[in-house]
């Protein structure tokens, strides 16, 4: 576990970390359903009057695909520069510590958990094809059903005339 308080960082000075820390599942936000390998190197320095933390995150994580919920593994990487703050500024940008220490384990695992995308769909992975009243369409299957619907709808505007 690695602790950084923000009075041990010092402009001009630079503090690095590195981890390969092993999470408790509680720490684990959905999609992430376990997490396999994680490694990352953090170098903390002071920006202005913010300390500033730039993150390079290699990780496998076991995650659920979003059509179906089907776990599958997934390698995820990022790297990401963020302020740390004791309180939220005006611009409201950064990472809000009000003791004024961070768990960056913690944080690194929250930095990957963002930086995935909305909709992790595994190779191969289908959209469900419906239920008991309701179905399930592509996008492309959506835009063809809503064309066909419109002019279906309009189709008795062809025999209206318009007197000028």
């Amino acid at each position: 576990m690695n602790k950084l308080d923000f009075t041990s960082i010092s402009k001009g000075h630079e503090l690095s970390f590195e981890s390969s820390p092993v999470f408790k599942k509680d720490l684990l936000k959905y999609p992430v359903l376990e997490i396999k390998s994680f490694h990352y190197t953090a170098k903390v320095r002071l920006i202005g009057s913010y300390p500033h933390a730039d993150f390079d995150i290699e990780a496998t994580l076991i995650v659920s695909d979003t059509r179906d919920g089907v776990p599958f593994e997934k390698s995820a990487s990022c790297h990401e520069g963020c302020d740390l703050m004791d309180k939220e500024d005006e611009l409201g940008e950064g990472y809000v510590f009000e003791s004024g220490k961070v768990d960056m384990d913690e944080l690194a695992l929250t930095i990957l958990i963002s930086s995935l995308p909305i909709r992790l769909v595994r190779e191969g992975s289908s959209l469900p094809r419906g239920g008991n009243g309701y179905r399930v369409l592509s996008e492309e299957e959506a835009k063809k059903s809503h064309k066909e619907d419109l002019s279906s709808r309009f189709k008795a505007l062809d025999d209206v005339k318009i007197e000028k």
